[in-house]
Order: structure tokens, then sequence, then C-alpha cells
């Protein structure tokens, strides 16, 4: 049997004692009182923060939140895109490309774009997308920073496939169309 990680009670209905897996927490305090659960408060914090442009203080949570779960790939996106908002595109390139890693070595590498095929092609159901629409638009967000990224050190050819792959996600993102002929421009006259 095992008790709850964080107070280390173990739980019992009348006579029977219900077990816990590794890892596991007796009610919903100890969770937000573990690694994990603060954790998880401060990226809830942080993105509020950043979805109203409170930058510098998202950054200051996501941070917090990075010692507590250093390989969090959540937080590591986070902190890409809170970097590329403040104009630190060099460090935003460092935590889009952590994620990018974390990403394909949790899921593999192109999953979102073979999803998005099978969903296209009617292999699954348009509801995979609908059901994991904020996984497609971290994934989406870790590309564009890495693109923005190489392109802004001047990395164009660096800086193409990752445009390439967000165009397979969002196909009329003109934004990423002109980057793309602008790297490709760039690349070609070294």
């Amino acid at each position: 049997m095992v008790d709850c990680c964080v107070c280390k009670k173990t739980i019992g209905f009348f006579s029977r004692k219900v077990e816990l897996s590794q890892g596991e927490y007796c009610h919903k305090n100890c969770y937000f009182d573990s690694k994990q659960g603060k954790s998880y408060t401060l990226l809830v914090n942080a993105r509020c923060l950043h979805i109203n442009n409170q930058n510098s203080s998202a950054l200051k949570e996501v941070d917090q939140a990075l010692i507590l779960t250093p390989d969090n790939m959540d937080l590591l996106a986070l902190k890409a895109l809170v970097l590329r908002s403040l104009g630190k595109h060099r460090e935003a390139l460092e935590y889009a490309e952590k994620a990018f890693t974390k990403f394909n070595k949790i899921y593999g590498n192109g999953f979102i774009v073979n999803q998005l095929k099978k969903t296209h092609s009617g292999k699954i159901s348009q509801e995979w997308i609908i059901k994991n629409h904020f996984l497609v638009d971290m994934y989406g967000d870790i590309i564009a920073t890495i693109s923005y990224g190489y392109s802004h050190i001047k990395k164009y050819a660096k800086a193409i496939p990752f445009l390439e792959e967000e165009l397979k996600i969002y196909p009329n993102d003109e934004s990423a169309m002109n980057n793309l002929v602008f790297c490709q421009k760039k690349s070609r006259s070294k």
C-alpha cells in the first residue's frame, strides 16, 4: 500500500483501505502542495499574465515553476513564447528548441502533422483536433518561435524547415508564408 506522497496518510473507507499508486494524492489540497501542483498553479498564472501582455510578470512565474519541474514541456514552451514577446530572441530560441526536443521525445517526430493528415483524410475523426487543439497550438507556437528565432539571428536556412512545418499546421498563415519566402531568398543569396 502506498501513502499520499504529500501528507503520507493512507486513505480508508470504512474498514477497507484504498490503495494509492506511486505519486498519487489523497485529496486535491495535497496535490496543490506538491511540486507538480505548485508548478501547475504557476503555469496557469503565467499563461494568464502572458495573455494579458504582462510578460515580465509571466516570466517570473515560469522561472519559479521551472525550479520545481525543470523538464516540464509546457513550461519550456511558455517560457520560449514569453521571451519571444519580450524580444529576447536568442533565449526564446534556446527554450523553444528544448520544448521541441521534449515534444518529439514524448510524441515522436511528425506527430502533429501526421495526426492532422489523418483527420483530413478521414482516418481519424475531426474530434481529435477539437480535443487536442491545445497540443496542436503548443507545437505550432514552438516551431514558430524556433523559425522566428533562426530568422532573427540570420540563420535563414535553419528557419526554412520549421516554417514549412508551421505551414503544414496552419496552411493559411500569411506571416509564415512571407517569412518562408524571405528566408528562402536570403539563404540563396549567401
